[in-house]
């Protein structure tokens, strides 16, 4: 965890360094001892602490200070640190080691306490990112470096950060926690659209047939998955949506990098044979079968992977086939036909956050993203007489065009009795 000291160091101390820097009051590390951070920290924040002047020492030693005084006095080489400095370094370890424990302690709650801390620490990485801008050519190289570091910080906080209750998932499930304004308890969905074992059993896995190969009925889908077994059924409405508003809170689900950036990915919108499903592959390998080349660093839109803030992956979410949801609602829907998610309106019997968050619900949400976002958009039969039920994350043959694609698009098009080609996915509720 040592690099985390090395980052953070940068993230806070970097600008003020630079503008204290005085020609005539450069001197080298002399190695004093800093006050170390109080309180107990647990085993990992015991080894930042115990480990951090030994980092601080070294770093100095070997990036910020010069080899030889005439490096020292060369404004085009990298230059000595102020006492001052290095003092405000040692107390931005301090600093950040107690945030840190704070930080740590709060991803136990598994609710919006956690999503704020973590945003907390990107938003340290952006401050890095700004202060890198405003130091000296010479030293840049060094700091990026450093920066390097931070980002492996990150990920290894995110990876310590998944579930961490007694909730245990099937093979090729995913943790999501729960949203408490949807109502909904930590969950495990599957992974991959489900596909048919040799019993004609639903499971998850990223190849084998897809059940919308052959039409299904909703009420079939939801037969589907209680047949796994207890606890299992189809995916619900409150359940996609948590899922969802969980993807839209991550960085790194969006092309900018940061929550509201650019847009989310929408997957799988046009495979070489638009009429079938394509199947999934690796994780390092989310545009397997679209034609289009990434990793799981790499945004591109026909992307088929988003994260979830625990650090799990979850397939076609957005794009490839719809999928069913156990949800109907009857005469007092939304209406509209690829209405744009940011335009749709309060119905009597449907609010807007069946559909998708808003910014009273979610205080990250920002009530004017939509279809170019990669949200997706809202279809609904003009007949207000039947009872449909929700086909939800888009299709690449839904006939609405790519813009409707999205982890929150919805079309109220399907009645129980009715067949369609779209996929299921099940879920799995611990007793």
């Amino acid at each position: 965890m040592r690099p985390f000291l090395l980052a953070l160091l940068v993230s806070v101390a970097a600008i003020p360094a630079c503008k204290a820097r005085q020609p005539g009051a450069q001197v080298r590390d002399t190695g004093d001892e800093a006050p170390a951070p109080s309180g107990d920290l647990g085993a990992q924040l015991s080894d930042l602490a115990t480990g951090m002047e030994a980092d601080l020492s070294t770093y100095t030693a070997g990036v910020f200070v010069p080899r030889d005084t005439a490096a020292a006095l060369d404004d085009n080489k990298p230059r000595a640190r102020t006492k001052d400095e290095l003092d405000a370094l040692r107390k931005a370890a301090a600093d950040a080691a107690a945030e840190y424990k704070l930080a740590q302690a709060e991803t136990d709650k598994l609710d919006a306490e956690r999503v704020a801390a973590l945003a907390r620490l990107r938003d340290k990485l952006t401050r890095t990112n700004a202060a890198l801008a405003q130091i000296d050519a010479a030293d840049t190289e060094r700091y990026s470096q450093g920066l390097d570091d931070v980002q492996k910080v990150l990920d290894e906080m995110r990876e310590a950060n998944k579930i961490n209750t007694s909730v245990k998932c099937p093979t090729n499930y995913v943790a999501v926690a729960g949203d408490k304004f949807f109502g909904t308890k930590d969950f495990c969905v599957m992974k991959y659209e489900a596909k048919k074992d040799a019993s004609n059993k639903a499971i998850s896995a990223a190849t084998g047939t897809f059940y919308g190969e052959t039409a299904l009925t909703v009420t079939q889908a939801k037969a589907l998955c209680s047949a796994i077994g207890p606890g299992y059924a189809l995916i619900n409405n409150p359940e996609w949506m948590t899922l969802a508003t969980n993807i839209a809170q991550v960085p790194g689900n969006w092309s900018g990098g940061k929550v509201g950036s650019g847009a989310v990915n929408t997957g799988n919108t046009g495979p070489s044979n638009p009429n079938k499903p394509i199947a999934a592959g690796p994780d390092n390998q989310p545009c397997i079968n679209t034609g289009a080349s990434c990793d799981e660093r790499t945004w591109v839109a026909s992307r088929r992977t988003h994260k979830l803030s625990n650090g799990q992956v979850i397939w076609d979410l957005a794009g490839n086939p719809y999928e069913f949801v156990d949800y109907v609602n009857g005469r007092n829907r939304i209406t509209g036909t690829n209405v744009d998610l940011n335009a749709i309106t309060n119905a009597p019997d449907m609010l807007i956050s069946v559909v998708r968050p808003t910014h009273n619900t979610h205080p990250f949400w920002n009530d004017t993203w939509g279809k170019a976002q990669g949200m997706g958009s809202y279809n609904s039969y003009s007949n207000i007489e039947i009872s449909p039920y929700p086909l939800r994350g888009g299709s690449f043959g839904n006939g609405f065009g790519e813009g409707s694609v999205g982890i929150f698009g919805m079309a109220m098009h399907i009645e129980a009795t009715e067949t369609s080609s779209a996929a299921v996915r099940c879920v799995f509720h611990p007793q």
